[in-house]
Parts: C-alpha cells; structure tokens; sequence
C-alpha cells in the first residue's frame, strides 16, 4: 500500500543499512506525484500527467507506461490499482485494464485481505478480484485518512470525528471531539493514533492522541511543545516516531511517554509548508527521517537519545522506500527521478 502497512513503515523485508553503498539505477523522466508501491519486484508510481508506471524493481527497466491513470496507490502479484473515471484494476505485467467499476468517490486503494478500502465521503469496500461493491457507509463530510486492520475500518470524518467500523460494514464506535483533527491515523496494537491540527479552526490543541481500538476511548495524549505534527507516525518494534514543523523527531512509547528528541533541521532551514509530504520510514534497524535541509536523516531508533548514524545528500520528495537492503528514493528536483540504491 501507499504507507506499507496500517503501521506507516513505509518498509518491506527486515535487513537493511544505514549509508548508501552504490548506485544499483536510476530512472529519469517527468515529475513523480506519488509514493512508489511494489509487489512482485514490480514498483508502481504515477509521474506528472495522469500517467501510470510500472519499474522492473532489480533493474530499473520500463516494463509499462499509461495515460488517463491517477492513484496507483496498493499493487499485489497480480493487479495494481488506481483510477480513470472510477475504480480501475490494472495487469501488473502489461498495465491493460482487468477491470473497472463506477465509482463517484476518488481516494487512493486500502489493500486488505483481499479486499480494496475508499474513504471518499463515506466508507466502501470493493472485491479486489473484480471490483464488485461488497458494502458502503456514506457520510455527509469527507472521510479521509483511513486506515485498516483486523479490526476493521478506521477513519477520520469531516476533521471531528473518529469512526470505527467493522469489515462487514457495521458501525462499531465513533469518538468526536471539540476540536479539529489533523491529517494523520496510524493503527498499532490496540491503539488509533491521531493528530490534533491547530492549522484549522477551534482549540490550539495539537498534540498526539491515543484512542483504544475496542472501545474509542482515549488512552492518552502526547504534547508537541508549541508546534504540531507534520508526518504519519510510524511505529518501529514498540516506539512510536512522529517530527514536527521545528524539524523534531519525537520517539515516543506505546503509554504516550517521550523517551528522547532529535532536531532533524540542524541547520534551520525551517518548514517548507504542507505541500511537501514529509514523512519517517522505519525499518527493523534505523529511520530514515526526510529532513529539511533536502536529505535523508538516518536515526538510531534503539538508542537512548536517537543517535544520528548518518545523512545522505539525496534530494528526496518522499521518504525512502526500503525493500530489505534496497532504498527507493523519489527525488524531489525538477528532473525528478526514481533513484535505487544498496545500503550497508
């Protein structure tokens, strides 16, 4: 999927490196407007355009390119999935269209079990065989983010309400708030973690919320010290890593208790504005934290203090995606470009 998991790891495999080793290929071409997914050494990305791509994901080599394509956002061995005029599925191999459904929502494909989840005004499921509408929950205000596990469907409503529902559709609980939440959910253990976003109207709370899985109620809440959140928070082994607009990386427990800080804008550069999608891939052994003086901040997430292990000059426009000793970086230059290198 577009994050990796429910955990917003960005990663897949469990060996992987903290420096680049070398070059393993690069593809150039127009500006990529999407997060890369993968599935059966095949890495699917939308440049500028409308377009779809498909990567041999060892060589680098073009395998296909459409037009008319957008949200290529969850792949399996078989089919990757995006939009035109509805929800399509598309051959991984060859990029001609296996299915279509009409669809009046857009948003980006939830893989889960088979099945595809659309938060778009609403909750819906669709049979990731032949897109056949299996069950839809609309709502009045938009529903976005969302995010799925065993549990079932979480998402976010119109900025002030958490919904819970479970894979047959049926509601399991809602939480609202005072407040406006932000643009982040991530799913752990039995934890919906979410931001509070002073960037909208109502209370200047901005920190990190804990709601439990099972019921809704909040667990606890982690203060950002006068800023807010401006990534998923990803979850590595049981730490919980968030940065914030200072350039802040706070690695935090699953009980909501900070275990240390790192400054990931040493320079200060400062924040770019939310048209940059910054964002912390974690790996069984390090993250790779976009920073904003435009490279890739390798962290230590085991240590007692976030020890810096090193930082690569890359220009990244996403945070890396890392296949066991493999980091694919999206570079965020006006010749963008797919970038595949070894880590050690």
């Amino acid at each position: 999927m577009k994050y990796g998991d429910a955990q917003r790891t960005g990663h897949v495999g469990v060996d992987s490196g903290s420096r680049p080793d070398e070059l393993a290929w690069e593809w150039s071409g127009s500006s990529v407007m999407t997060r890369p997914v993968m599935a059966d050494n095949r890495l699917f990305f939308s440049p500028r355009g409308f377009q779809g791509m498909a990567l041999d994901a060892q060589t680098g080599e073009a395998l296909w390119s459409k037009v008319d394509i957008a949200g290529l956002g969850a792949a399996d061995s078989e089919l990757v999935y995006g939009r035109k005029n509805g929800i399509v599925a598309y051959d991984a191999k060859t990029g001609e269209v296996e299915w279509k459904q009409d669809a009046e929502y857009s948003g980006t494909a939830t893989l889960y079990d088979g099945s595809l989840y659309y938060g778009s005004k609403g909750f819906w499921k669709h049979s990731a065989d032949d897109g056949e509408l299996m069950w839809s929950v609309e709502e009045s205000g938009t529903t976005d983010p969302i995010a799925v596990n065993d549990r079932g469907v979480f998402g976010i409503v119109f900025v002030d309400r958490i919904v819970h529902i479970d894979h047959e559709g049926e509601f399991v609980w809602e939480q609202s708030t005072d407040g406006r939440f932000g643009d982040y959910l991530t799913l752990v253990d039995d934890l919906v973690l979410v931001d509070m976003d002073a960037k909208r109207s109502g209370p200047t709370d901005t920190n990190l919320h804990a709601f439990d899985a099972d019921s809704g109620e909040r667990r606890w809440e982690y203060e950002i010290d006068d800023s807010y959140i401006i990534t998923n928070p990803v979850i590595n082994d049981d730490r919980i890593f968030v940065m914030d607009r200072d350039g802040v990386v706070h690695a935090i427990t699953l009980e909501g208790d900070r275990l240390w800080t790192v400054d990931a804008d040493p320079n200060s550069e400062g924040w770019y504005g939310s048209a940059i999608p910054y964002g912390i891939t974690a790996t069984d052994s390090w993250l790779y934290v976009m920073g904003f003086d435009d490279s890739v901040h390798v962290l230590d997430p085991d240590s007692d203090s976030g020890l810096s292990e090193a930082k690569w000059d890359y220009v990244p426009f996403f945070p890396p995606f890392v296949v066991d000793d493999v980091a694919f970086i999206v570079n965020g230059s006006d010749s963008a470009s797919v970038t595949a290198v070894t880590l050690t």
